[in-house]
This record gives structure tokens, C-alpha cells and sequence, in this order.
């Protein structure tokens, strides 16, 4: 199921200070669209509330969850891989108390807990979680409406920053060089922030 976009039309039409014209929506649907996968890949989250199944190698005995802020761990189960067969059972004793870490406890805890051994290059963690935002983060929502209004208010479509006519110039702009959809080093800059580095297999 595709992601809602990441701005919306008003934002844009904001941002202009009118309109769009009739001819201008459905592009302007996909930009936003486009401008929101742009951002997702960039900093590997989804922004949107989410629930999201996905596997990760524990470090230590802690598991760091890559899509964030995390709102509740659902489900958690071991799998060990091996010659080409999977074994996943629930995860015996763990904690998520908040943030981003889910804590794996020592199965020893329990009476009769399995032995779980983390150091195992087999061993991986499947956790279904829920993420995200209730609203967009109104830096996020800057970021993505504007990379969308370079390709609807420049001319050449964003590509190119000035022309002339008589002789004709034309100088592209370091964005329009690129695309309308690239991003500038200030929005690279505030998309860090939000900028995701643990690794995941998603289960689809």
C-alpha cells in the first residue's frame, strides 16, 4: 500500500501565494508523491504512522529500532537461520520501556527459558512495531513542499534559474543541474536530523 504524501496541495498553493491551475494538480499530486519517496529513502523512515514488521541483528543484548518515534513494540520473535531453513519463535524475556531500544533480557530469568545465544551470525529478531507521527513535522512538511514548488515556480520546470532572450541565456541553477527534486545541503541539513542508521530487513 503506498505512503500518504509528506505535504499537501495547500502547502504548496501556500508556499506559491495562489492557486493551482486545473492543469497543474495531477503533476503536482505526483510530485508530492515523489518529493515524499525522495525523503523517505533519504533518512530510511516513513514519517506516517506505521506498523511494520521487519527483521534486526540484535548488538549485544539490545535491539535498535530504525523507524522511529517508536509508539509500542508488538510482537518480538527469534530467527535462527540456517542451510537454508527458518526456525522463528516468540523472543522468551525482553523490555521497551520508550525510545528506540528494545532490551533483551537473559533467559536464565526464567524458569525453563530457552538459551538464546545473540553472538550467532544465524540468529536475527523480528520485531512488529508501531511508528511515527500523529502530524508530519512541520520542518518535514517545509522540505518536501519545496522541493515540489522549485519544479512548479521555476522556469524550464525548476531546471533552469535565469534566461535571456536576445542573445539567449540560460544558466541552471545548482538544484535544476540535478532535478527540481533534489535536495538543497539545507534540507539535506534538516533531514539529518531525522536521519535513520540501523539497518533492517522489512518483511512485505
Amino acid at each position: 500500500m503506498a505512503l500518504p504524501a509528506l505535504a499537501e496541495l495547500t502547502d504548496i498553493e501556500d508556499r506559491l501565494g495562489r492557486e493551482l491551475a486545473a492543469n497543474e494538480t495531477s503533476k503536482v499530486v505526483a510530485a508530492l508523491s515523489d518529493a515524499s519517496a525522495v525523503v523517505r529513502a533519504y533518512t530510511r523512515r516513513t514519517f506516517t504512522k506505521n506498523t511494520t514488521t521487519t527483521r534486526l541483528r540484535p548488538r549485544g543484548n539490545k535491539v535498535t529500532l530504525p523507524d522511529r518515534p517508536v509508539i509500542s513494540v508488538d510482537a518480538l520473535a527469534t530467527v535462527f537461520a540456517f542451510a537454508g531453513t527458518e526456525t522463528i519463535t516468540p523472543t522468551p524475556a525482553w523490555s521497551f520501556v520508550g525510545g528506540f531500544e528494545i532490551h533483551l533480557l537473559d533467559p536464565g530469568l526464567l524458569i525453563n527459558g530457552p538459551t538464546l545465544d545473540l553472538s550467532d551470525d544465524n540468529v536475527w529478531c523480528q520485531v512488529t512495531y508501531t511508528h511515527g507521527f500523529e502530524e508530519i513535522p512541520e520542518d518535514i512538511v517545509a522540505v518536501v513542499a519545496n522541493m515540489v514548488v522549485r519544479g512548479v515556480n521555476l522556469p524550464g520546470g525548476g531546471l533552469i534559474d535565469s534566461e535571456t532572450i536576445g542573445p539567449y541565456t540560460t544558466r541552471y541553477n545548482a538544484v535544476g543541474s540535478v532535478g527540481p527534486l533534489s535536495m538543497t545541503d539545507g534540507e539535506r541539513r534538516i533531514l539529518n536530523n531525522y536521519r535513520a542508521t540501523s539497518r533492517s530487513i522489512e518483511l512485505r
